[in-house]
């Protein structure tokens, strides 16, 4: 019964030492479960914010803004460019459309 519930605490989806937390095995009453949330919390790569769908990449300085305006430059944020040719959305700094490969002016 142990080895089954060892199994199950292994396969807990919050981790094996929350599965065996539950079954006061993590260690003894000596562990503290905060130092085992930190602890794994600093195996963990930090995670970075999923940019917004309004952000975009200023195309004269690189950084990364939200509003009008980069607020690194003051470059205006560009606007969406179509191709002539087949109507395909561009990137601002596009010299060749990448659905046709017409050249864009």
């Amino acid at each position: 019964a142990q080895n089954e519930a060892m199994t199950k605490a292994a396969g807990n989806a919050n981790g094996a030492v929350n599965g065996f937390m539950g079954m006061n095995m993590a260690g003894g009453s000596h562990v503290d479960a905060g130092d085992l949330l930190k602890a794994k919390m600093a195996s963990q790569p930090a995670q970075t914010p999923a940019a917004s769908a309004g952000d975009w990449t200023c195309p004269k300085c690189g950084s990364s803004n939200s509003g009008k305006f980069c607020t690194n430059c003051g470059e205006p944020k560009p606007t969406a460019r179509f191709c002539s040719e087949c109507g395909n959305s561009v990137s601002a700094t596009a010299k060749f459309c990448p659905n046709c490969g017409h050249k864009l002016s």
